[in-house]
């Protein structure tokens, strides 16, 4: 029932203070990790609401990308992405790179329109320091993270096009007093596969800050989003058709851009 001080996360206090945070984004299911990731990924997690590896079989929005000629990338901070659980994603690792290939292709001018972010879950070796923020990680390593992508991207010359969207994919158990009980619709897909519930909850909120040069400084967004608005915007900036229900029916947070982003960075 604590939070951090700015001192102790320093770079997204500031984010936070000087560009557009939200403050009622909520996660799309009051549960774990995994189905709040296919969430964003394809506004569904097919049925399942627990962190069980199996194939996912639904289809995300990487592939309304690619069939519309839109280009796009994973990039993955440890060894393996989480999104490859997801059978078209796997089936197409060659938009699967790497974090530091993120920081050539600002460098070389070769970013695609379309760029996901995942941490490190892990501390090996090989892998280095886990930086996703999950308790009981070192926060400051994450902070760390946000930094580096933050001040890559503002040095190329992707920054005065792009906006970078910084989330988080469920509240960890930390306490919120707001409840999560928003109806929402459900999925298309949805059918009773374990447990009992019906996907037309919201979850516990999570931080949003969205950073770009199209957007106030300052600015506190009180209007209710999940994580399927940013597949939303996603719909709405390159005309793709919706996933699910649940996508169709999101507010998107285009409302919050003076102009329209060429580049989406989460």
């Amino acid at each position: 029932m604590k939070c951090y001080s700015s001192d102790s996360i320093p770079v997204l206090s500031k984010l936070a203070m000087e560009y557009t945070l939200f403050d009622n984004w909520r996660s799309s299911v009051p549960g774990p990790t995994w189905p709040n990731r296919f969430f964003v990924h394809a506004t569904t997690s097919h049925g399942y609401c627990d962190d069980d590896f199996r194939i996912y079989s639904m289809e995300p929005i990487y592939k309304r990308l690619t069939d519309k000629g839109i280009s796009w990338k994973i990039y993955h901070n440890d060894l393996i992405a989480q999104s490859w659980a997801i059978e078209y994603v796997a089936s197409h690792l060659g938009n699967s790179k790497r974090l530091d290939n993120l920081f050539a292709d600002l460098e070389n001018n070769s970013l695609p329109q379309y760029s996901f972010i995942e941490p490190n879950y892990h501390t090996f070796a090989i892998s280095g320091e886990q930086n996703d923020m999950h308790p009981d990680s070192d926060v400051g390593a994450g902070d760390n993270l946000v930094n580096s992508i933050f001040q890559a991207l503002t040095k190329s010359p992707y920054w005065s096009t792009s906006a970078l969207i910084i989330t988080f994919d469920e509240h960890g158990g930390i306490y919120d007093h707001v409840s999560p009980q928003v109806p929402l619709p459900q999925p298309d897909d949805y059918e009773e596969i374990k447990y009992k519930y019906k996907f037309d909850i919201s979850g516990l909120r999570v931080p949003t800050i969205v950073v770009s040069p199209f957007v106030k400084s300052g600015f506190v967004d009180h209007n209710l989003y999940d994580h399927t608005s940013i597949l939303k915007t996603i719909e709405e900036r390159f005309a793709l058709d919706a996933l699910t229900k649940r996508d169709a029916n999101a507010r998107s947070f285009s409302d919050v851009f003076s102009e329209v982003p060429t580049s989406i960075v989460l």
